[in-house]
C-alpha cells in the first residue's frame, strides 16, 4: 500500500543516487585507464589528451545517462522486491487461514460430538427408532465436514446441507420446544464462503442462547444475496448477550471467524453479534459475493 511506498521512498533514493555515482564513477575510471594505458604506450605524445577533454565535454550526457541507468535498476529491483513480500503476504495469510481453520474444527467438534454420542447410547436403549434416526443426521453431518475440512471455501448449499444436519440434531436433542425456520435466497445458493462459518454461528447460538434458556426456542437462519453482497443472518430468542469472559466456549470461536474474514477479505467483510430487539441475539456476518 501507500504506506510501505513513503517506508521505502528514502532507501530507493538512497540507492538511486548511489548507483548513478557508481556508473558516473565506472566511466570516468574507465576513460582514466585508457589514457593511461596510451600514455604509457606512446610516453610524451600529445594524442591522448583529446580522449580526456571529449569525457569531461560529455559529462552532462553522461550524468543523464548515469541517473537513467540507476533509475532503471533500481526500479526493476524495488518492483521484484514488491513482488516477493506480496508474495510471502499471500503465504502467510494462507497459512493464517488454515490454521485458524484448524483450530474453529477443534472447537467444533469435540463436546458437540460428545453430547450427541451419550444421547446415541440413552436412545438406543428406550428409542431405537429415534437412535436410528439421529444417527442418520450424525453421519450425514460428519461426512459434510470431512468433504469441507480439506476446503477453504465452500458453496452455500454445500454449507446449508451441513447446517441442517447439525440443527436437526439439536432439535432431536431439545425436542419440540425448538423451532426453526430457514430463508436462503436462490441467488445466493452457488455463492462461496468460508468454511465452517455459517455453522460457528448457529453453533453459538445454540450454545449461548438456546441451550440455556427455559421454555420454547426459536431459531431463523438467512443467507440473502443483494447484488454484489452476502449475508448470513443467525437469529435466536435465547437469554442475549450476557457478561462472559470472550474465551468462552465458542465466543472465541466468532473471534477467529472475525480474524478469519479480516485475512481473507480485508475490510470487505464484517461480523456483528447484537441483542435482538424482541430478545435473544442476532449475528451477521457480511461478505462479498463470490460465485463458483
Amino acid at each position: 500500500g501507500l504506506t510501505a511506498v513513503l517506508r521505502l521512498a528514502p532507501t530507493v533514493f538512497l540507492q538511486w543516487v548511489l548507483g548513478s555515482l557508481v556508473i558516473l564513477g565506472l566511466y570516468y575510471l574507465t576513460v582514466t585507464t585508457v589514457l593511461y594505458l596510451r600514455m604509457t604506450a606512446a610516453p610524451g605524445s600529445d594524442a591522448p589528451f583529446p580522449v580526456f577533454e571529449q569525457a569531461l565535454r560529455q559529462f552532462d550526457d553522461v550524468v543523464v545517462i548515469a541517473l537513467v541507468s540507476s533509475a532503471v535498476a533500481v526500479a526493476v529491483w524495488s518492483l521484484s522486491r514488491f513482488q516477493t513480500k506480496a508474495r510471502e503476504a499471500a503465504l502467510r495469510d494462507r497459512q493464517l487461514a488454515l490454521a485458524e481453520l484448524a483450530v474453529l474444527r477443534a472447537q467444533i467438534e469435540p463436546h458437540f460430538l460428545w453430547n450427541t454420542l451419550a444421547n446415541l447410547q440413552y436412545l438406543i436403549r428406550r428409542d431405537p427408532s429415534t437412535a436410528s434416526a439421529m444417527m442418520g443426521h450424525l453421519i450425514t453431518y460428519m461426512k459434510s465436514c470431512v468433504t469441507q475440512g480439506h476446503q477453504h471455501h465452500s458453496s452455500v448449499q454445500q454449507e446449508m446441507a451441513s447446517a441442517r444436519a447439525y440443527v436437526e440434531l439439536m432439535k432431536m436433542r431439545m425436542g419440540p420446544r425448538l423451532e426453526v425456520a430457514y430463508y436462503v435466497d436462490a441467488a445466493a445458493q452457488d455463492c462461496m464462503i468460508p468454511t465452517f462459518v455459517l455453522h460457528t454461528l448457529i453453533e453459538n447460538a445454540f450454545k449461548h442462547g438456546l441451550e440455556p434458556k427455559v421454555g420454547e426456542c426459536r431459531l431463523s437462519i438467512t443467507v440473502q444475496r443483494n447484488n454484489a453482497r452476502l449475508e448470513l443472518i443467525v437469529a435466536d430468542n435465547g437469554v442475549g448477550l450476557r457478561d462472559e469472559a470472550p474465551t468462552q466456549g465458542t465466543r472465541l470461536g466468532l473471534s477467529n471467524t472475525g480474524k478469519r474474514l479480516q485475512s481473507i477479505y480485508g475490510d470487505q467483510a464484517s461480523i456483528q453479534l447484537v441483542s435482538a430487539a424482541e430478545g435473544g441475539t442476532v449475528a451477521r456476518v457480511s461478505l462479498p459475493a463470490v460465485l463458483a
